[in-house]
C-alpha cells in the first residue's frame, strides 16, 4: 500500500507504443540483446552521451523467439538533421557485443512512429487489448444514447461476468476463499489495470453489507454534470466479483457517485 508521501510521487502511465510528433526529432529504437541490464545501460550512457532524452523504454518479460529481449525506445533527439544523431545513437548501439540486433524506426508520413516488435498484449501471460479514451466514450457514451437504459443493463452484464471471471481466475491461482484476500486482490487488479483505486472499504459489524470506495471511476469520468450515480459496466465488475468471492450472487449500490460532483464513487453491497 502506498502511504500518503508516497502518493506525491504517484504519475501517470503512458504505455503508448504509438507516438504522433510531426515536425519533431523523434524515432524509435529498437535493441535486442540477451542482456537485458546491458542493452537498457548502454541506451541511457549513449544518449546522454549524445544529447538525446528517452521519451519512454517498453520492455517485455516475455523474450522473442530467438530468446533475446526485446526494447524498444521512443527517443527525441537533437540537431537538423536529427537524423545525423539517430545514426550515431544506433551504431553506437550496434558496437556492444551483447547486444545482437538495433533497428531505427523513423516516422511515416503522417508523422507517426510504430512500436511493431511488440505484439500481442499481454498482462501476467494473458491476452489484453487497450481501449484508449476515445473507444470507451464510443462503448460508454454513444451506446447509452442509442440504447438508453437497455445499454446501461448491458454494460452491468459484461461487467458482471467480466468481474465473476477475474475473481474465478484469481481462485485458480491463489486458491483463496477469505473475502479480505478477494478484496486485496480487487485493489490490486483496479490498479494495475487502470480501471480505479480502491480507496477504502468495510465490512459491516455483522457481516452483512460491504461498503467499497473508489476513486478515479474511469466510467463516471464521462458523465460529470449529472443527477444520479452513473456507473454500470464497474458497478456490475464489483457484483460480479464479489458474487464470485462470497459463493452467491450480489448486486452492489452505488450511493455516491463522481459524476454528481462526489469527491469519489461509493458502492454497497448487501450479503
Amino acid at each position: 500500500m502506498t502511504g500518503e508521501r508516497d502518493n506525491l510521487r504517484v504519475a501517470p502511465l503512458d504505455i503508448a507504443r504509438l507516438i504522433y510528433a510531426p515536425g519533431r526529432n523523434v524515432y524509435g529504437v529498437v535493441i535486442c540483446s540477451r542482456s537485458l541490464s546491458r542493452a537498457l545501460s548502454r541506451l541511457c550512457s549513449e544518449a546522454e552521451r549524445l544529447g538525446v532524452r528517452i521519451i519512454t523504454v517498453v520492455h517485455s518479460p516475455v523474450s522473442n523467439r530467438l530468446g533475446e529481449n526485446v526494447v524498444t525506445a521512443f527517443v527525441a533527439v537533437p540537431g537538423k538533421p536529427g537524423r545525423r544523431v539517430a545514426e550515431k545513437l544506433r551504431s553506437a548501439l550496434e558496437a556492444d557485443v551483447s547486444i545482437s540486433y538495433v533497428k531505427l524506426v523513423g516516422q511515416d508520413e503522417r508523422g507517426n512512429v510504430l512500436d511493431t516488435f511488440h505484439f500481442p498484449i499481454k498482462v501476467q501471460g494473458m491476452r489484453a487489448v487497450l481501449l484508449n479514451e476515445p473507444v470507451l466514450r464510443g462503448i460508454i457514451v454513444r451506446l447509452r444514447e442509442a440504447m438508453g437504459s437497455a445499454a446501461e443493463a448491458t454494460l452491468w452484464y459484461l461487467g458482471y461476468y467480466g468481474g465473476y471471471e477475474i475473481a474465478d481466475e484469481y481462485r485458480r491461482v491463489h486458491g483463496s476463499s477469505e473475502l479480505h484476500e478477494f478484496l486485496e486482490a480487487l485493489r490490486q487488479r483496479g490498479l494495475s489495470l487502470g480501471w480505479f483505486r480502491v480507496a477504502g472499504y468495510e465490512v459491516s459489524r455483522d457481516g452483512s453489507a460491504l461498503r467499497l470506495v473508489l476513486s478515479d471511476n474511469w466510467e463516471c469520468t464521462f458523465f460529470r454534470g449529472s443527477r444520479r450515480p452513473q456507473s454500470h459496466f464497474v458497478r456490475g465488475v464489483l457484483s460480479g466479483f464479489i458474487s464470485n468471492a462470497v459463493g452467491r450472487r450480489v448486486v452492489a449500490r452505488e450511493v455516491k457517485c463522481i459524476a454528481m460532483g462526489d469527491s469519489h464513487c461509493e458502492f454497497v453491497i448487501r450479503f
